[in-house]
């Protein structure tokens, strides 16, 4: 399957060199540590996953980096059964330590806060990967597809193209 992400001079640099890329949790915002590990037991990561995109990132729009900055969208061909595909939006729950309701009645008998019902909310994260069991009128119809792996290697890259964050 063709999906693109988007990496530092660093990223690139290593990828190139080492004819892999695998993620690095020292990398990762200290306050999302705890949401990457979880994600990498689940799929039985070693690494912090290589993020990517199912939709080509439109490089007009900002967000992707820090204003400014240098950067590469890689257009990369990557085995379907090596990706694992997760929403965008749901993921953002995880982050946020957050209850991963079903539908909206789930989400109004919702009272649970971290860490006091870490283990019930860690349990809902699970719900991550059936997507297609969530309500469509509590989530939406359009997903915005994402998608992991825990390494990407060289000749899996189609193209690298540099841009500067906007």
């Amino acid at each position: 399957m063709t999906l693109w992400t988007i990496q530092d001079e660093r990223a690139v640099a290593y990828l190139q060199a080492h004819k892999f890329l695998k993620g690095d949790l020292r990398r990762v915002d200290p306050d999302f540590r705890y949401a990457y590990r979880w994600l990498m037991k689940q799929l039985g990561y070693r690494n912090a996953p290589v993020w990517f995109w199912c939709k080509k990132p439109d490089l007009r729009e900002s967000g992707w980096a820090q204003k400014g900055s240098l950067q590469y969208l890689l257009t990369v061909y990557i085995f379907r059964e090596r990706v694992t595909l997760t929403d965008f939006d749901l993921w953002h729950d995880i982050l946020n330590h957050s209850y991963m309701a079903w539908d909206e009645a789930d989400f109004d008998s919702y009272d649970y806060h971290w860490p006091e019902y870490k283990d019930l909310i860690e349990q809902s994260w699970r719900r991550l990967f059936a997507r297609e069991k969530f309500d469509e009128d509590w989530i939406g119809k359009e997903a915005y597809w994402q998608g992991t792996a825990e390494r990407l290697y060289l000749h899996e890259v189609k193209s690298i193209r540099s841009f500067i964050a906007r």
